[in-house]
């Protein structure tokens, strides 16, 4: 099995109350959810499996952490855009 090397980002560094994550876990998704998109969202995502992503049931992001953090591909590119310039 193939080890998860994990890359630290700016979100990472940036403050929420989800705190405790490691590598490729949902808390760290989550984190990355409320720094990018914020709480409203951040507290009603379900993930799906298979790195989708819904919202009350609707498709919302898929999410690949080929890049070593988790990388979403949102349905809004305001969330797109917003994304790559914190990841900058």
């Amino acid at each position: 099995m193939k080890k998860f090397n994990e890359v630290k980002t700016n979100i990472d560094n940036l403050s929420s109350f989800y705190t405790k994550y490691r590598g490729n876990s949902v808390g760290r998704m989550l984190h990355y959810i409320y720094c990018i998109c914020g709480l409203r969202y951040a507290e009603k995502v379900t993930f799906q499996g298979d790195g989708i992503i819904t919202y009350f049931g609707v498709f919302f992001a898929t999410v690949s952490h080929n890049k070593g953090y988790p990388y979403f591909n949102f349905m809004d590119d305001y969330f797109n855009v917003k994304q790559d310039s914190l990841l900058k």
